[in-house]
């Protein structure tokens, strides 16, 4: 195999810079719906969000008032990965709240059609010492 010559490097070079210009423009175009996106969906988690606008475009950060571990910002500049990242956790913490609202509709179903009178009381009584 022969190897690549100055020019050929050079020319590869400028080909992989170009493509990878164009991969970045193609990413930026779609930053400001993504990030709308996860503003609304932090805020139907109960999340707080505030909006900053910056020299490069707003900044939305994401905070939850109890958890003080959780906070991010999110700005139009943002690497791939970075934005990948917040939606994951977003989308993770959706589904989290979802499941735990199934769990309490099956408990509600439970409770209320399946259990006798004296199998309520016993479990008001005695739900301190159940091993869950």
């Amino acid at each position: 195999m022969a190897k690549e010559t100055k020019e050929e490097r050079a020319a590869r070079r400028l080909e992989e810079e170009r493509l990878q210009a164009e991969a970045t423009a193609k990413y930026r175009l779609t930053v400001p719906a993504r990030l709308h996106a996860a503003q609304a969906l932090a805020i139907s988690l109960g999340l707080q969000t505030e909006v900053t606008l910056t020299e490069t475009g707003p900044s939305i950060r994401i905070h939850d008032p109890y958890n003080e571990s959780w906070d991010e910002t999110a700005t139009y500049d943002m690497e791939e990965w970075n934005l990948e990242y917040l939606e994951r956790k977003l989308r993770e913490r959706y589904e989290e709240q979802e499941a735990k609202v199934r769990r309490k509709t099956i408990a509600q179903d439970v409770w209320e059609n399946k259990l006798t009178r004296e199998e309520k009381v016993a479990m008001k009584e005695f739900i301190h010492y159940l091993p869950l």
